[in-house]
């Protein structure tokens, strides 16, 4: 039978109590780790190509930043061609255009959720003025951007903001 040690304050010291420690500090470390690696595998949504030119194969989406702009995983925004949706809160003039940037935001979110196969289409100009991608996006074949003109929750790109109020 091993030895008990007893510490300096009388307290018996396990031999074990250490290893233990170790080894339920890697078995967290473990669960943690695998649980990062399949959190995005299981919550985002994938965008697959079919590659043809100017498109984008296997990008992932990160979030719907507003109702025309997305973000990928790594950082880049895409932003819908040739579309301009109501601005998001605070930068809403209106309860309106309020009302109409919190739809088309949900209705993105929407459409690339459910997507089966979605595609970005380089088209024209690649980036805007503030360094996002320009981008065509079909989802099932359906052209995003116009689906959200026909919904009323965009309106095509003039070359300036809409009044939305």
């Amino acid at each position: 039978m091993p030895a008990i040690k007893v510490r300096s304050n009388g307290k018996p010291r396990h031999r074990l109590a250490g290893w233990r420690l170790f080894g339920a500090s890697v078995g967290l470390f473990v669960l943690v780790f695998v649980g990062g690696l399949l959190w995005p595998i299981t919550e985002l949504p994938i965008l697959r190509s079919d590659n043809g030119p100017g498109e984008t194969p296997g990008v992932q989406v990160g979030r719907v930043v507003d109702g025309d702009t997305f973000e990928l995983i790594g950082g880049e925004r895409v932003r819908i061609l040739n579309i301009d949706t109501a601005e998001m809160p605070p930068r809403s003039q209106c309860a309106r255009e309020r009302e109409l940037a919190l739809a088309a935001k949900a209705r993105l979110a929407e459409l690339i959720e459910s997507g089966e196969i979605i595609t970005l289409a380089r088209e024209g100009r690649d980036r805007d003025q503030y360094d996002r991608q320009l981008r065509r996006v079909r989802i099932d074949g359906q052209d995003v951007g116009a689906l959200l003109i026909r919904e009323g929750l965009a309106q095509r790109w003039q070359g300036r903001k809409a009044d939305w109020c």
